[in-house]
């Protein structure tokens, strides 16, 4: 019978005499527990194994050595130790001291037939197993308390994570947006200032580009301006900074350059790399899409340009003048 649907507990018998089972059963109504009744130590651990009894009470019959082979045998299970047991009889197992060390429930003793005393240790048995199971109860629903609070913190944290790079991230190829892009640029001037260093501003535009929006459509040139992001990105050096500044332009950050030659050299490679064919897969399951767009760039250098407001403005001189020029080579403002 299932505590959970009457709130009652459960106490074990072993090897119990029917009178002395039946005497105890009148006795106890007050106490609001359940008997159930087992006449083999393998029986008992295997009942108590299965579920939880506030109890055992177990019968010393007249054999020491098989009273203390069941208590041996119900101290080895873990929950079958940590169940208060009580010997009921004229039988002291040898040892009886070395025995209760060995238990967490521990072992009370009561002579045969003092069911009055039965009764009466049974009832702090049952009150400790109530005890016990209240802050059981109170631990569960604190951890499940616990639980809840830290899966709310971390999903705020997540979602404080997710609107932080959403608001320095651009949507479509997920590069650092125009704002975070000056505030490197401002940071990588500061260095540059302190250490006597060079870098190199570049602003690229993709030529042809308006073309594929309208002849594929803005699901290709999104597809396309995702594809160049990804190239870009593996093209330059981790320390370096790409960032996608506007509809169909990209910004790089290239620190450590030794001069305005090596940013040029890093120019030639990108306009190199990104004009390679490009083959967009369809979502849909159509035949990939097949594009070649080429780049302008415009690259501006510091120290030359002093500070990072300068050094947009000439980045975007010098890809202005690309464009007017159609130049298929960088153009540095300073040329």
């Amino acid at each position: 019978m299932s505590t959970a649907s009457e709130g009652r507990l459960r106490v074990l018998t072993l090897g119990l005499p029917p009178e002395l089972r039946q005497q105890l059963e009148q006795a106890t109504p007050s106490l609001a527990c359940l008997f159930e009744h087992v006449d083999s130590g393998p029986d008992a651990l295997a009942r108590v194994s299965a579920g939880y009894f506030a109890a055992l009470i177990l019968h010393g019959g007249t054999d020491p050595a098989a009273l203390r082979e069941q208590v041996e045998l119900l101290s080895q299970d873990q929950q079958t130790c940590g169940t208060p047991l009580m010997l009921v009889g004229a039988t002291v197992p040898e040892g009886l001291d070395e025995l209760r060390s060995q238990r967490e429930g521990g072992i009370d003793r009561v002579a045969d037939g003092e069911v009055s005393q039965i009764r009466s240790r049974l009832y702090w048995f049952l009150e400790l197993a109530r005890v016990r199971r209240r802050e059981s109860q109170l631990l569960h629903a604190l951890a499940f308390k616990e639980q809840e609070l830290a899966s709310e913190i971390e999903h705020r944290r997540q979602a404080e994570q997710a609107a932080a790079h959403q608001s320095s991230h651009d949507p479509l190829t997920d590069l650092p947006n125009r704002a975070v892009f000056e505030d490197r640029l401002g940071m990588a001037v500061q260095r540059a200032q302190r250490s006597g260093g060079c870098l190199g501003v570049l602003h690229i535009d993709i030529r042809g580009f308006r073309p594929v929006n309208t002849g594929y459509g803005h699901k290709v040139g999104d597809r396309l301006l995702c594809a160049m992001a990804r190239r870009i990105s593996e093209t330059i050096r981790r320390s370096d900074t790409v960032s996608r500044i506007a509809g169909d332009e990209f910004g790089v950050i290239a620190e450590l350059v030794q001069d305005a030659d090596a940013a040029r050299q890093l120019a030639v490679k990108l306009i190199d790399v990104l004009s390679l064919p490009y083959t967009l897969d369809d979502d849909g399951g159509a035949d990939p899409t097949v594009l070649e767009v080429g780049v302008r760039v415009g690259i501006a250098t510091f120290p030359q340009r002093g500070s990072a407001a300068e050094l947009l403005k000439a980045a975007d001189r010098a890809v202005m003048r690309a464009r007017e020029k159609d130049a298929r080579e960088p153009v540095l403002l300073d040329d």
